[in-house]
Formats: C-alpha cells, sequence, structure tokens
C-alpha cells in the first residue's frame, strides 16, 4: 500500500540553510507537490544548503527521481547546495540503478548535519 507523501520543513529556510524532511512513498502522484515544496525552500534559502532527509521515505519512482535531480541542478545553478540524506536501502538502490548513486550523501542524520552547518554559518 502507498504512504502518501509528507513533507515538513524543520527550522526558517530563510536563515541561510534548510532541513526538508520527507516521509511516505515518493511517486508519480506526490512528485509535482514534492517540487512546489523543494523550489519554495531554494527560493527562500538563496545560495544556502538545502538537506533532504529521506530517513522516512519508503520508496521512490522515475518521477521523484527527476524532481530531486532537478533540485539538485537548481540549487548548483544559485551557487547552493542540495543535500541528500539518511536514505534507506530500498531508495539507495533505486539511485544505485539510476547510476545517481553519487547523489546521496553519507551524512546518516540530516538534523545533526543541518545543526553542523548552521552553528558553522553562525561562527
Amino acid at each position: 500500500m502507498i504512504e502518501p507523501l509528507q513533507t515538513e520543513r524543520a527550522g526558517s529556510c530563510e536563515s541561510g540553510a534548510c532541513l526538508l524532511v520527507l516521509r511516505g512513498d515518493i511517486d508519480y502522484t506526490s512528485a509535482p507537490r514534492l517540487r512546489t515544496e523543494l523550489f519554495e525552500a531554494l527560493d527562500e534559502v538563496g545560495a544556502g544548503p538545502i538537506l533532504v532527509d529521506l530517513t522516512e521515505v519508503r520508496s521512490i519512482d522515475t518521477a521523484g527521481m527527476a524532481v530531486l535531480v532537478e533540485g539538485l541542478v537548481a540549487s548548483e545553478e544559485r551557487g547552493g547546495r542540495l543535500l541528500l540524506c539518511g536514505a534507506g536501502e530500498a531508495v539507495r538502490k533505486v539511485f544505485r540503478l539510476a547510476g545517481l548513486q553519487k547523489a546521496l550523501e553519507s551524512c546518516t542524520s540530516c538534523r545533526e548535519e543541518a545543526e553542523r552547518r548552521l552553528a558553522q554559518q553562525a561562527s
């Protein structure tokens, strides 16, 4: 059974960094909403990093992958960085099959990584 995608922004993207937490399944039905959320965050954060927490994403299809890749490209074009963290085995497998495994960051906890980056920016 498909679990609808839920998105949550932890903290404010206006601080120069943003954490976007995703839960559920990312598929062709939820990809448009994910794109809207992602690009709103990109607009707010400017050139700062956006960390996308994939820890609770159960599955992703090609439409979801396309949105994340589009976000990666748009972030780089703006001088920022989109970090995809915490992907489980099912999501990592899809990235691997698509030849995009390097797009996944090695950080295990997006929340810890976001806190670390915000602390760096504050100093």
